[in-house]
């Protein structure tokens, strides 16, 4: 039993001694103020989780709806820090039967959707959209920002609300 015990005490000693990753190393939220976007589609925060698997991009907003509401929701990605803007958008539809992808951009305009891993997923009753990236699409990276957008074109006029706001990067997320 005594040794038993102090093998146990050994391996929660040598394991406490192993230096941790920063919690925050991987993941980052942005709130956004309410009230400054569309109704319904006006960001409220933004989270990136850069894990080792896969890169996740979740946006709430405020009144998510099914139908009636012709909204949709993106993100720019900046993986290379020497490089101005971003190098791939991500994006879908909101409502019952759009589609979603990955292209890559130049100059701030996505060019043809490219084929890789992309998921995305509506919550209707959590007025939020995710999106999972896998990381070959993005090549070789380490870290990531991103800008976050969402549009609704219901009214007829596209209006747009953005985080933390339109062309401003989060600071960067480090892939953990």
């Amino acid at each position: 039993m005594r040794r038993t015990l102090g093998v146990v005490m050994g391996l929660v000693v040598a394991g406490s001694m192993v230096p941790m990753a920063p919690a925050h190393a991987a993941q980052r939220t942005v709130e956004d103020r309410i009230g400054d976007g569309v109704d319904g589609m006006d960001i409220t925060s933004i989270t990136v989780k850069n894990r080792r698997t896969s890169l996740i991009l979740v946006v709430k907003v405020t009144d998510l709806k099914r139908r009636g509401q012709l909204g949709s929701v993106g993100f720019y990605l900046d993986t290379r820090p020497k490089r101005r803007g971003p190098e791939f958008a991500v994006g879908g539809g909101t409502s019952d039967g759009t589609d979603w992808g990955i292209s890559p951009v130049r100059r701030w305009r996505p060019g043809m959707p490219i084929h890789c891993r992309v998921g995305m997923s509506v919550d209707y009753a959590r007025d939020r959209v995710a999106f999972r990236v896998s990381p070959t699409c993005l090549g070789a990276y380490g870290k990531v920002r991103v800008i976050a957008g969402a549009s609704d074109t219901a009214s007829g006029s596209q209006r747009s609300d953005w985080a933390p706001k339109r062309r401003t990067f989060t600071r960067w997320v480090h892939r953990g």
